[in-house]
């Protein structure tokens, strides 16, 4: 059976007719829910901003701040030949990376920053029984040097 055209495109036409108030409807909710979501987050950001503000700042001290242990050059001459890794990073801390290379030997590398020195690096290599083999110090500047 073949249809008009008009009144196919009349029963289209009814269909999105009668989709219009239950989509319109929808879009209705959805703004309603994005309008709740915002004031929830406005009360959430206004106590975060509450924290933030409550918290005492920290004043500049005339003191530096403390050093990491392996910026610190009186650790690396505690550091010996025969040590294992542990007693290495209980003097020095966690390294910043570990290299392994083909015949098992580790390298603890230790760089970054320090304050009077710059970019810093030092390492301690360590043989396949987790022994210290070699220790290379970091270069430290004295202020004024």
């Amino acid at each position: 059976m073949k249809l008009p055209i008009p009144l196919i495109l009349l029963s289209c036409g009814f269909s999105f007719a009668m989709a219009q108030p239950n989509s319109e409807s929808n879009v209705k909710e959805d703004i309603k829910a994005l309008r709740a979501e915002v004031r929830s987050l406005n009360v959430r950001l206004e106590r975060l901003e509450r924290q933030l503000h409550s918290q005492p700042t920290q004043a500049a001290s005339s003191s530096p701040a403390p050093l990491v242990s392996w910026h610190q050059p009186s650790n690396w001459y505690k550091v010996q030949a025969g040590m294992s890794r542990s007693q290495v990073e209980s003097l020095l801390g966690k390294p910043s990376r570990v290299d392994r290379d083909v015949i098992s030997y580790v390298t603890l590398i230790y760089r970054g920053q320090r304050s009077g020195s710059g970019h810093i690096s030092g390492n301690v290599q360590l043989d396949p029984n987790d022994r210290v083999v070699e220790i290379n110090v970091p270069v430290f500047y004295s202020p004024g040097n």
